[in-house]
């Protein structure tokens, strides 16, 4: 049973009779939607997400040393300019880690971290395909990167 962009309230009401419920339950700081279809009985796993101080058991990657890690591949390679797009991650956890990642990433290889490589933009988390395409399409008019991620 997949339960697809459904909001918490949306949840409960969804037909428990199979074993699986997978719902995109968002990926915001603020986790009180899962914590309520958590509290109503509906056994919960969350993926992707940091959930401090509750039992809700979660799946994660270590967002940070995982992007640290593709700017050390990307350094061997000999890429010395590398571009970071994506959406805001003032409410993200898993964005944020990831950027912090991308810095550390940076420093450890001796690669300067020049500010007009990162792009954060709202419009890509509206429609991520389209929204990246078109900020990509205006960076590539300032200045050619090695890479962009």
């Amino acid at each position: 049973f997949f339960c697809k962009q459904k909001t918490a309230y949306e949840i409960k009401e969804c037909d428990w009779s199979s074993d699986v419920c997978s719902s995109d339950l968002g990926g915001f700081d603020s986790h009180d939607h899962i914590r309520m279809v958590h509290d109503s009985g509906i056994p919960v796993v969350v993926t992707d997400r940091e959930i401090g101080n509750t039992h809700i058991p979660s799946v994660l990657i270590d967002n940070n040393l995982a992007m640290e890690q593709v700017i050390d591949y990307l350094a061997n390679f000999g890429h010395r300019e590398i571009g970071y797009l994506s959406f805001g991650f003032d409410n993200q956890t898993t964005a944020r880690k990831r950027y912090e990642g991308y810095l550390s990433g940076l420093k450890k290889n001796g690669l300067k971290f020049n500010p007009e490589q990162v792009i954060i933009d709202d419009s890509i988390r509206l429609n991520e395909f389209k929204g990246a395409y078109n900020v990509v399409k205006e960076l590539l008019k300032k200045k050619r990167k090695s890479l962009i991620f």
